[in-house]
């Protein structure tokens, strides 16, 4: 009786050391999963700030090369404004300003009683006003139809130009 005791204790520890050493391995897997999982997070990290990186630098290079257009776009501006005789916000239309030249013209002439006898003024020219007005009211008419409240989207329609050119020039126009 004290063999067959034995002989099932031995078994039994046969069975006791089986189990340990099966959840030993499991344990193991477990922990080389866990570094495994490390090491993908790490990787992915270190692509992310490479990628995050490169980002950066492109950025930097274009606004590197938007920085000189963007000054000369604020000394167009500048310079439109100086060289700008009517109200900011006045926007005529051509035909109302050719009307307009036009009227003048035929006002200065009967003043004149044919002193001009060319039929050309020296003061005003036409297309140079014309040219002026056509020249700012792209940017007068994006910013009076924004302060009526219209989008982006709904100005660039109005005034038959693209998103982004809207877009920018009232960008541009901020700074």
């Amino acid at each position: 009786m004290s063999s067959f005791l034995l002989t099932i204790s031995l078994i039994l520890n046969i069975l006791a050391f089986a189990a340990i050493l099966l959840l030993y391995l499991r344990q193991n897997r477990l922990l080389e999963a866990e570094k495994t999982q490390e090491r993908n997070i790490e990787m992915m990290e270190e692509m992310l700030s490479h990628f995050m990186v490169e980002m950066k630098e492109e950025n930097d290079a274009f606004l590197d090369r938007i920085k000189p257009r963007d000054n000369a776009v604020e000394d167009e501006l500048a310079e439109e404004a100086k060289n700008e005789e009517l109200p900011f916000e006045i926007n005529l239309d051509k035909a109302k300003t050719l009307q307009a030249v036009d009227a003048y013209r035929k006002s200065t002439r009967s003043d004149k009683d044919g002193e001009n006898q060319n039929g050309q003024d020296q003061g005003i020219s036409t297309d140079n006003i014309v040219d002026k007005v056509t020249e700012s009211s792209l940017l007068n008419q994006a910013v009076l139809l924004q302060s009526e409240g219209l989008s982006i989207t709904e100005i660039a329609k109005k005034l038959n130009k693209g998103e982004t050119e809207i877009e920018l020039l009232l960008k541009f126009r901020q700074i």
